[in-house]
């Protein structure tokens, strides 16, 4: 089941290249706060994603970076402000066909070979 989000504030700063979201996830409860850079063009350039100021998320990349024709370019999981993953890889970059080009494993902020 997907998480659902409720939306409990929303803002963009004026020139519209910045926009944030806190909302209460409805499966762990926690509040969560994203934020979303824009491109010249108005298509997404970065997610980040926090739990209590820190890059955190459980369930996706706590950072996705985006080209500007939308395409990801790299994420980056993260645990309490720690580049993390278990079961994959923590880091990825991805080439201009979306194919994985680099790929790094993290457990507790610490780069190790594999899993």
């Amino acid at each position: 089941m997907k998480n659902k989000e409720i939306i409990l504030f929303e803002n963009k700063n004026k020139n519209k290249n910045k926009k944030y979201e806190k909302y209460i996830d409805q499966v762990s409860g926690k509040e969560l706060k994203k934020e979303i850079n824009f491109y010249g063009n108005g298509k997404i350039h970065r997610k980040y994603f926090y739990l209590n100021n820190k890059q955190h998320r459980e369930d996706g990349p706590a950072f996705i970076y985006y080209d500007g024709d939308g395409n990801i370019v790299r994420e980056i999981y993260y645990l309490n402000d720690m580049c993390h993953r278990e079961d994959a890889p923590a880091e990825l970059w991805y080439d201009e066909d979306g194919n994985i080009e680099y790929e790094y494993f993290y457990l507790n902020g610490i780069e190790c070979d594999n899993l």
